[in-house]
């Protein structure tokens, strides 16, 4: 994070978004960067940004996605939340974790989407549904930010089911660091929903994948899925031959829980 190299950087790019919004804030269109460093100035004293007015996108988690993908691999649409103070590259682009308001003391940084939200949307991503919209809608080998946000993703609402969806994507993300992934910390992500990687996060391959299969199956009940349209889905997109059986076995799992409809 030092002024050489990346870190410098990534604060040149973000000094150069909160002088926009600096300059959007005062109604200024002309002469942007001088106009909203003279404010600066007036407010601070000083001639550059407060480092308190600086917050980086890897100071918290983001939902990133794989912009490489392809139609007959085992999953087209890969997801996942990048912990905190852990970097990506530009194949991994990632929604970014903070919404910056301006106002009239300086910029006010806030969650891009509360945890719970947050860990819903990534929960959502990972099931056979929205990967059978991607795996339907890919005409090329990059999955395009335009594509991602077009996704038919239901809303978040405050019930039982969106909570459960949030509580297993939690437990699956939030696991133990361990000294092959150090920097798989999740502990500040994980409280948000009053879990611990330790205590909660699943590391056992069956519990982790009676995880997905519930979290799949509230998917469908979101989406309104009966069980025969789900397996058309499945058998249709995910017959693939090298993955035909895990995905053929996993779609009868999921119907076999069901979803109330």
């Amino acid at each position: 994070t030092s002024d050489e190299g990346a870190g410098g950087f990534l604060r040149a790019k973000q000094t150069g978004r909160i002088l926009a919004a600096i300059a959007a804030h005062l109604g200024v269109t002309k002469d942007k960067d001088r106009a909203a460093l003279a404010w600066v100035r007036a407010r601070t004293g000083a001639d550059e940004l407060p480092a308190e007015w600086m917050r980086l996108d890897w100071d918290g988690p983001r939902l990133a996605w794989r912009d490489i993908c392809r139609n007959d691999d085992r999953r087209t649409l890969i997801t996942g939340i990048v912990p905190a103070r852990v970097a990506v590259a530009h194949t991994a682009p990632f929604v970014r974790p903070f919404r910056l308001t301006m106002t009239d003391d300086g910029p006010r940084w806030s969650p891009q989407f509360p945890a719970p939200q947050l860990l819903y949307l990534a929960g959502m991503l990972s099931t056979y549904v929205c990967d059978a919209v991607v795996r339907s809608r890919l005409t090329k080998t990059h999955l395009t930010a335009e594509t991602l946000l077009g996704l038919p993703v239901p809303p978040w609402q405050d019930t039982t089911t969106h909570h459960r969806i949030a509580d297993l994507a939690a437990r699956l993300t939030c696991r133990p660091a361990t000294p092959e992934r150090p920097w798989a910390d999740y502990t500040a992500l994980a409280a948000e929903l009053g879990l611990t990687p330790e205590r909660d996060g699943l590391t056992d391959p069956q519990a982790r994948r009676d995880a997905e299969v519930e979290l799949n199956a509230h998917a469908c009940g979101l989406y309104r899925l009966d069980r025969d349209a789900f397996r058309f889905l499945v058998t249709t997109l995910f017959d693939t031959p090298k993955h035909r059986d895990t995905h053929f076995e996993f779609r009868d799992a999921i119907i076999s829980r069901g979803w109330g409809r």
